[in-house]
């Protein structure tokens, strides 16, 4: 069992957004590609490699990452009436809810899901 790394399309809007910890996984390529170097992220000296290399945390780093530095919280609840999970997306600075949405099948769909949503409020 391995910790779910987030999808290509999260990692760009997680570059866009500033995200920048050290992975271990990189994206390397554009949307046509998606290859996956598995090694640590390095300085490169390729400019042009870097422009085009993304971060892959799992999704559990990007989520405290929101937590931590943006003050963004995303619960996962399960629904054992339809048997879907569900998440919230609070805004820990002002108290406040900035989404809910629900009818995900899978923990890890609705995490990603939930992690494209909380970027969005950066």
């Amino acid at each position: 069992m391995t910790d779910q790394l987030i999808s290509f399309e999260t990692a760009i809007l997680a570059k866009e957004k500033g995200f920048n910890e050290p992975c271990y996984d990189t994206f390397m390529g554009d949307a046509s590609i998606k290859n996956i170097s598995y090694h640590f992220n390095e300085p490169a000296y390729n400019t042009e490699l870097l422009k085009c290399s993304y971060s892959a945390p799992t999704q559990s780093l990007l989520q405290r990452w929101l937590r931590e530095i943006h003050k963004i919280h995303i619960v996962i609840n399960y629904n054992i009436v339809n048997k879907t999970y569900l998440f919230c997306i609070l805004n820990l600075k002002q108290d406040e809810i900035l989404s809910e949405q629900y009818l995900y099948f899978t923990y890890e769909e609705t995490l990603e899901k939930a992690l494209q949503e909380a970027l969005e409020f950066i």
